[in-house]
């Protein structure tokens, strides 16, 4: 494999906007989304037939507020229970529920009569997911290996929160 061939990319999963970058050509190179953007909105929303992520999930927040999720890395290690969060989770227009451990779940209406629960983690992998797919078409091949940044404030649970996302989309293990 060549210099300007690496199989790598970095990718800044965010509260409100994600970024993917790659090296191509001897250089970084921040890769534009689906809709010619460089950056993403970190948003999932979930239709009767479908799945939306980034830009057109982000036009569905106010027709599909309560199946649109976002802010979701804000949750990411969290239990409902923690009190640094219920501010957060009070003001969301979601449905959020607790499992048996107290972990947080969003309440999902994915059709008339049913009903599906997500972690923040799965919701996290799907936007990572998302940007992978970009990531790849963009430099024509698999990419292998990524980096994803977090903030230096987050806790260990919330670092193993991310890697837990990361991992749903690799079958290998990440270092952190």
């Amino acid at each position: 494999m060549d210099s300007d061939s690496y199989n790598v990319m970095g990718i800044d999963l965010g509260t409100t906007n994600s970024c993917v970058a790659v090296w191509k050509n001897g250089q970084v190179a921040v890769v534009p989304n689906d809709c010619g953007k460089r950056i993403t909105p970190s948003v999932v929303s979930f239709l009767r037939d479908g799945i939306l992520i980034g830009n057109a999930a982000s036009k569905k927040m106010t027709v599909n507020y309560k199946n649109t999720v976002f802010n979701c890395k804000r949750l990411l290690g969290h239990k409902v229970t923690d009190e640094e969060i219920k501010s957060d989770l009070s003001s969301l227009p979601y449905v959020i529920v607790a499992d048996d451990d107290n972990n947080i779940k969003f309440q999902i209406e994915t059709s008339e009569n049913e009903t599906k629960f997500y972690s923040p983690e799965e919701i996290s992998a799907m936007i990572l997911r998302y940007l992978r797919s970009q990531a790849e078409a963009f430099v024509g091949h698999v990419i292998n290996d990524v980096v994803i940044t977090v903030p230096a404030y987050f806790t260990e649970a919330q670092r193993r929160a991310t890697s837990t996302a990361a991992q749903k989309n690799y079958q290998r293990a990440f270092r952190r």
